[in-house]
């Protein structure tokens, strides 16, 4: 699994050098950058999302 997901010329940096964990978080942020951003245009949080 690892050779296919290393390489994968999507992926800017190897995957090795970031922890599952680290990518979570990662993407955690992006998310909730992308959903503060939702509610400023939208005025309202997406009805799918409890948070």
């Amino acid at each position: 699994m690892r050779s296919g997901r290393m390489s994968t010329p999507s992926s800017p940096r190897p995957l090795r050098l970031y922890p599952s964990q680290v990518l979570g978080r990662l993407r955690r942020q992006e998310d909730l950058r992308l959903w503060k951003k939702a509610v400023e245009t939208q005025g309202r949080g997406p009805t799918g999302c409890k948070e």
